[in-house]
């Protein structure tokens, strides 16, 4: 079992699929204190969660790398035998290099989409995520950096899901063939509605069974790799592909503080 924590949702992108774009003024902006991350992390360690992935929206790179630095270095403070994951932007070779000499064990870049078209459709062009190609590379340079284990993603449904999910191999095929000794892992998000999300971001509808099968590809192409599947799927959809799947998302919360200090807001 794994859940995510978000530790915060300050961010100066405004990816039109996404509840913490900039633009969105129906949220309150915060970061999580380290006392608070700390009781968040029990929260789930309670529930004997023994792996957590970490995310945040993007603000100015010092203060950003700084407040993950902090994070990663004051949970493997308190658990050491903790897996920790980081979902973020595309940082740099330092700064992954600080990450993992804190006790970071896996990043994740979503590439959102391999459509190059439909990924500057979804970004503004001033944005920092909009550059397509340094995002893109950002798996790599953490691998440059030490770190072993990287993971790949797509956001189903902003393009053609087929076509991500070959490209997002192919992309995987050409880490593997540069970096032997990397651990893969892969996840498969279907877009969902966001809070100010963009009409017609969506340009696909993707079905529980359409995903299976990209899923199913993905084992058979990848064996030894680790799939995961967040609890924004139904328990009875995670429960019928466990026999694929070795990540299995369960009551997590896609808000800042979503388990101890928003709780009523969790489950998300």
């Amino acid at each position: 079992l794994f859940n995510p924590i978000y530790v915060s949702n300050v961010c100066v992108n405004d990816c039109h699929y996404c509840g913490f774009r900039r633009s969105n003024r129906e949220i309150e902006r915060r970061a999580l204190t380290p006392e608070e991350l700390l009781s968040e992390v029990k929260f789930l360690a309670g529930r004997n969660i023994s792996r957590i992935l970490l995310l945040a929206g993007e603000f100015r790179r010092s203060k950003y790398v700084e407040m993950l630095v902090d994070a990663v270095s004051t949970i493997r403070a308190a658990y050491p035998k903790m897996w920790l994951g980081l979902e973020a932007v595309a940082l740099e070779v330092e700064d992954y290099s600080r990450l993992k000499y804190v006790g970071l064990d896996a990043i994740i870049i979503f590439q959102e989409t391999y459509d190059q078209e439909a990924y500057q459709a979804s970004h503004d062009a001033c944005d920092p995520k909009s550059q397509y190609n340094n995002r893109r590379d950002g798996l790599r340079r953490a691998l440059e950096a030490g770190i072993l284990e990287v993971g790949f993603g797509v956001l189903l449904g902003l393009a053609d899901p087929l076509e991500d999910v070959v490209h997002m191999l192919e992309h995987a095929n050409q880490i593997k063939a540069a970096y032997p000794h990397a651990k893969l892992r892969f996840s498969f998000p279907r877009l969902q509605l966001a809070s100010a999300q963009q009409m017609g971001v969506q340009r696909f509808d993707v079905t529980e069974e359409q995903m299976e099968r990209l899923i199913v590809a993905t084992r058979l192409v990848f064996p030894d790799v680790r799939i995961a599947l967040t609890s924004r799927e139904t328990q009875a959809y995670r429960l019928r592909l466990l026999d694929i799947v070795t990540d299995i998302g369960e009551e997590g919360s896609t808000v800042v503080g979503g388990y101890t200090i928003n709780p009523v807001q969790a489950g998300e």
